[in-house]
Parts: C-alpha cells; sequence; structure tokens
C-alpha cells in the first residue's frame, strides 16, 4: 500500500499500529479490512477503511485540512501597520492555522502595542485596541562613521546621521568645526516617519571641502505640541589618510590588474568584485581557448593590515582541460602618506599546473606559487606611481611546457603601476615583466626545450632575461550614493611575436 499527504510528513497507523511519516509504502499487508488513520499537527486528522485484495497495489492520496481559527481586530487609528509574528498584514480579518501568534501594532505617533493572541479552531477572537499617543522622544542617534575621508567613493565618502523620533515635530543637523564654528547645517521641517537621515559630504554650506580634523554634529529636535527641544551631540572627524579605493584583486592581491598597491583598506572596510574575461591570442600562445573567470574579497584587519582571498577558473572545453586555483595574500602597510607609501606583502597561490592546458604560459600574471613582493609609491595630486619587485617560487613554471621542474624553481617579476583616483572613479595603467628562472628547479637554462634545441612543447621557450611582458587598462565607476562598482579591463600578454594574447573583459563587485 502506498500512501502519500499534503503536506508531507504525516502519521500513518494502520488498525492502531504506527507504520511511518508519508510519502511511505508499507508492504506485506494480509489481504482484507484495514482501518488508515493519517494525522499531523495543525490539521484534521483523517480515517479512512479500505479493503485490500491479494497480490494487490492500493495508492491513497490525502489532502490535509489545517485547523484554522479567525482573528478580527478594530485598531484605532485605522492605518495602523500590522504585523503577527514578524510579517506585515493588511485588512482587519485574518484566517489563521491553529496556534499562538505575536500581534505588534504600529504607528508613528503612537506606542507601539505587542501582545500574544491564542488562535483556536472554529473559533474567532476579536481584538479591540486603541493605541496611545506617543510623547515626542529623539532616539538612536548614531553616525555611520566615526572616521571618513570625503574623497573616497560611495558609502565610505559620505557621513550618514541617523536618529528616530517618536511623534510629529522637526530637527536640525548642524556640524561645527574644530573652533566651534558652523559649517553645515540640514533642517527637517517635519517629521511623517519614525527614521530620519541626513548625509554630509564633508564639505561647508558654499560647497568647499572642510580641511581634516574633529567635528561635533549636534542635533535638535522638538516636538509638535511645543514640548521642550531635545539635543544630542555625536563626535566625528576629517581624515583623508583613510583611503578606500576599489581594486582588482586579479593576482592574490589587491592592486592593478598586474601590480599591486600600497595601501590597505581600513579597518571595517570590505571588498567584494567578479569578473570574466574574454580572450584573443596567437596560434602558438596556447593549446586550447580558454576564458577566465574571477573572484575576489579585500577586507582592513587594521593597524595597517589587509587580508586578500581569490578564486580563479580557467575554463575551456573539454572540461578536463580547464583549471581551477585559489589564492590569498596579506599586506602590511607600514607608511602611507598623501606623497609616500610603502608596503610588505606575502601571497600565495594553489592550483594544478602539470595536466591542466588551459592558460599554460600565465597570461594574468598569477602563476600558483608563493610570492612576497615590496611595493612603494609616490603620490602627486590624485596620481600614484607604484613599484614592485617581486620573488616567486613554485615547484612549476610557466615555461615548463606542463612537464614540471626537477626542484624549486624561482623567478623575479617587476611589477608596477600608475593609480589615478577621484570621488567615485578610478583607473590604472599596470605591467609586470617576468624575468629568467633560476634555482634548483630550474635545470640551468630554460631557452632550451629538452633535445638541447629552442623549441620545445608548444613553439620554444622565451629566450633572454625577461621571459614576459603583462600590461594592462582599467577603469572603475562607484555608482553614485552606493557602494556597487562597475569595471572594464584591457590587458595583454607578450613573449614573442608568435605567442602573444590579448584579454578584455569587466565585472562588478561591493565597496563598503
Amino acid at each position: 500500500m502506498r500512501i502519500r499527504s499534503i503536506p508531507d510528513g504525516a502519521d500513518v497507523t494502520i488498525n492502531g499500529r504506527f507504520v511511518g511519516r508519508t510519502p511511505l509504502t508499507v508492504r506485506d499487508l494480509a489481504p482484507g479490512t484495514h482501518r488508515i488513520r493519517i494525522e499531523k499537527t495543525g490539521y484534521v486528522p483523517v480515517d479512512r477503511w479500505v479493503r485490500l485484495q491479494e497480490n494487490s497495489l492500493l495508492e491513497m492520496d490525502v489532502v490535509l485540512e489545517q485547523r484554522v481559527g479567525i482573528l478580527s481586530l478594530d485598531i484605532q487609528p485605522d492605518d495602523a501597520s500590522v504585523y503577527i509574528d514578524g510579517l506585515l498584514r493588511s485588512g482587519d480579518t485574518f484566517r489563521l492555522p491553529v496556534g499562538t501568534y505575536t500581534l505588534h501594532l504600529t504607528r508613528f505617533g503612537y506606542r507601539d502595542h505587542s501582545e500574544r493572541i491564542p488562535i483556536k479552531e472554529n473559533r474567532t477572537v476579536v481584538r479591540r485596541v486603541r493605541l496611545e499617543p506617543a510623547p515626542f522622544e529623539l532616539l538612536q542617534a548614531n553616525l555611520s562613521q566615526r572616521r571618513f575621508n570625503p574623497d573616497n567613493p560611495g558609502p565610505s565618502g559620505v557621513l550618514v546621521v541617523n536618529f528616530e523620533v517618536t511623534a510629529p515635530g522637526a530637527a536640525s543637523v548642524a556640524v561645527l568645526s574644530p573652533a566651534n564654528e558652523l559649517v553645515f547645517q540640514s533642517r527637517i521641517p517635519s517629521f511623517d516617519e519614525r527614521r530620519q537621515r541626513v548625509r554630509w559630504d564633508g564639505r561647508n554650506q558654499t560647497g568647499a571641502p572642510l580641511p581634516d580634523g574633529n567635528y561635533r554634529v549636534v542635533i535638535e529636535a522638538r516636538g509638535a505640541a511645543d514640548q521642550a527641544t531635545v539635543r544630542r551631540v555625536l563626535e566625528t572627524a576629517i581624515d583623508r589618510t583613510r583611503i578606500v579605493a576599489y581594486r582588482s584583486t586579479l593576482h592574490a592581491t589587491s592592486g592593478a590588474l598586474f601590480a599591486p598597491d600600497t595601501l590597505s583598506l581600513p579597518a571595517g572596510n570590505f571588498q567584494v568584485s567578479a569578473g570574466a574575461l574574454a580572450s584573443l591570442h596567437s596560434a602558438d600562445a596556447i593549446e586550447t581557448d580558454f576564458v577566465p573567470g574571477h573572484f575576489g574579497l579585500r577586507a582592513g584587519l587594521g593597524a595597517g593590515l589587509e587580508l586578500t582571498i581569490t578564486a580563479d577558473g580557467f575554463f575551456a572545453a573539454p572540461v578536463d582541460t580547464s583549471r581551477l586555483q585559489a589564492g590569498g595574500g596579506i599586506r602590511w602597510a607600514y607608511a602611507a602618506t598623501n606623497r609616500f607609501s610603502a608596503a610588505v606583502q606575502l601571497s600565495g597561490v594553489l592550483g594544478q599546473t602539470s595536466t591542466a592546458r588551459a592558460n599554460p604560459h600565465d597570461t594574468t600574471a598569477n602563476w600558483p606559487g608563493v610570492r612576497l613582493a615590496l611595493p612603494a609609491g609616490i603620490g602627486f595630486g590624485r596620481f600614484r606611481l607604484v613599484v614592485a619587485p617581486e620573488l616567486a617560487g613554485a615547484v612549476s613554471h610557466p615555461e615548463d611546457n606542463g612537464s614540471g621542474t626537477d626542484g624549486v624553481v624561482f623567478w623575479t617579476n617587476g611589477r608596477a603601476a600608475l593609480y589615478f583616483d577621484h570621488n567615485d572613479f578610478s583607473a590604472a595603467l599596470s605591467t609586470a615583466l617576468r624575468f629568467k628562472p633560476f634555482g634548483p628547479g630550474s635545470t640551468g637554462d630554460y631557452s632550451a626545450g629538452p633535445d638541447g634545441s629552442s623549441s620545445s612543447g608548444f613553439s620554444g621557450r622565451p629566450e633572454g632575461v625577461i621571459r614576459a611582458l603583462h600590461a594592462g587598462v582599467e577603469l572603475h565607476y562607484i555608482l553614485p550614493n552606493t557602494p556597487l562598482a562597475l569595471s572594464l579591463g584591457v590587458a595583454t600578454h607578450f613573449e614573442s611575436t608568435d605567442r602573444w594574447a590579448l584579454l578584455a573583459g569587466g565585472g562588478m563587485g561591493i565597496l563598503y
């Protein structure tokens, strides 16, 4: 016998014996008449008598009817918001399954009302509630940031003053300078809701930028019934050394497409980004076509530290030629001024390289291994030039043609980037040079193939000290008054006239 119910999970008894919960199949029932009972808490039980024939299958489908009751409300004022178990409901009469519910009524200008109401089967519960007018109060005044930089993009470049009021009235929000002078004021002539919000962009009343320093935010509110003025004072600071900028994370640390930055996100700020690229390449550049995809997460840890976690996929057909890799990096920005900045960063990437044919020559300058870089930057206006010598080590190399090495191989990368940041817009030009490998795993001269010739694998390993050149340009735009960022980028990888690739694509992310 096969028994199903809507909803599932109903208890089934046959001739008074529990046999399981729906859906279920009961076997080896004796021919004859049986009493079937199907029941579930909150639903009307179903009793059926069935007759089974020998060597037969009987199917039973049952729709259980909920035990319900009625809640009828008479509320004044009648436009109050009604929440039942936290869900906003409309109307004044509700058909509810049997049980106990939390009723919450709220309206601006009145005290909230909450109570627990039991609903019984086939009963109507009537509640008449008259909300009491609320006295005027100023509640939960706070600032979105204790320190902020008006030059930063998105929410990190704006101070939001939040507060709540309980009844109609008016308010003003003023900002006082370190010299106690009024530099900004916003008036709210009347309240029609609890939550109030005022945005300040770090400028004075004429729109001129204000200098760094400590500022006081003064909220003064008064009820409509000529009640006493309520005053709250909050502290904030303009700090242009607190730099938050949208950055690529393509090489397991944040920066430009091919070079790191020298600055770390402040504690509490983070970025999430994702993107993809399409490629155009020479016939000898790669063995199989692939599409690179990237995901990155970066977070400020405080004390100049920033953590980056990344995941990359080089997706190709057939699927077994695709390659996945994951990476992470930590940066310590030990010097950060408007003119000079410097950092130490350690990063690593894990991924299979010996058998996967997608991206065999490292077109994204992010080969699996461990890297140590020492970026240093010089700022001039909205531009910053960063140069980053980097030492890399791994058990494989882009020039080994998938055959692996005899041990650890080392090489150096020369990375550099020119950054431009202006409010919601940022751009970068970057480059990376990969130099000749060395160390026990380099097997001497990488310019020769296994047979001693100058060609092996795809079309011959590169020769000379500089083995590969990467270059890229990127644009990022933070949509106004949002943390959402849109990105575009173009990059190239060049080893020789018969081995090159051009990449182009875009992505999006959140900077907060």
